[in-house]
């Protein structure tokens, strides 16, 4: 037994550096979101077979998308610094105020609501740039979760801390 002592030891320790590299690999990669959005839109064009005008018009409308989230940026974060200001005023009244807490979560939801029914409105008026089996086999991809996310979405950037 003691001559297998150290095979043991050195096979335990061999698969503990292999597990520790790992994790460490998983937390520090860098995975680039632009890289991985235009690999996704890509696949995209060649599973639909599409025309260059037509990976042009999916291109264009993923980056209006991409634009208009960017342009709001700004405002949403001065949004939600007005309703954590209107929320506190709320607290500090002796007397709670329901329907004001309401409002102030329906003005955040209207704000979400806008930007999908835009989103939407370019989709919809992209579709109709497809044929009808074009468009049935991009509904059809729409349905997996994640693929609008994947062509759409926002990118998420990791904190090097991670």
């Amino acid at each position: 037994m003691r001559a297998k002592l150290p095979w043991i030891l050195l096979a335990v320790s061999l698969l503990g550096n292999a597990v520790l590299a790992g994790a460490v690999y998983t937390l520090t990669r860098e995975e680039d979101p632009a890289a991985k959005q235009a690999a996704h839109l890509d696949s995209v064009a060649e599973r639909l077979n599409l025309t260059a005008e037509q990976r042009d018009g999916l291109i264009a409308l993923r980056d209006r998308a991409r634009a208009r989230r960017e342009s709001l940026s700004e405002e949403r974060k001065q949004a939600r610094e007005g309703r954590r200001a209107a929320f506190l005023e709320e607290l500090a009244k002796p007397e709670f105020d329901r329907a004001r807490i309401a409002a102030l979560m329906e003005e955040r939801g209207a704000r979400r609501r806008a930007h999908f029914a835009d989103l939407a409105a370019g989709l919809h008026a992209y579709l109709a740039t497809l044929s009808s089996s074009q468009r049935e086999q991009f509904l059809d991809m729409a349905r997996e979760r994640g693929f609008l996310r994947g062509l759409f979405g926002r990118r998420r950037h990791r904190s090097p801390s991670r």
